[in-house]
């Protein structure tokens, strides 16, 4: 990782998907197959946009637990730490049934 000070931006891998469930939160990395539990404020900050910038969040938060997130990710290999924004893109979720009909009721 660099240099805490030269760090601006946080970008989860694309094969990195935030999930919220009924009571939970997971972090799911499909390349890997495993999955991580994680609270509810680390799913709200990274379901908005798999690039966050960390200045933000060290203002919008406390400094403490976006430390402990950082370290969580570097340890689990969940994202990547740079000082420019451009990167991967996020995978489309989007599904599109190639049959004319995709459900009917009888």
């Amino acid at each position: 990782m660099k240099k805490q000070d030269s760090i601006q931006y946080i970008q989860l891998y694309p094969s990195c998907i935030p999930v919220k469930g009924y009571s939970r939160c997971i972090m799911i990395d499909l390349f890997r197959t495993r999955y991580f539990f994680v609270p509810f404020l680390f799913y709200q900050i990274f379901n908005r946009s798999s690039l966050v910038n960390v200045s933000e969040l060290l203002k919008t938060y406390n400094k403490n637990t976006i430390m402990e997130y950082m370290s969580f990710l570097k340890e689990n290999e969940l994202a990547y730490f740079d000082d420019i924004t451009s990167g991967f893109s996020r995978i489309p979720l989007d599904w599109d049934c190639p049959a004319i009909i995709s459900n009917g009721i009888i």
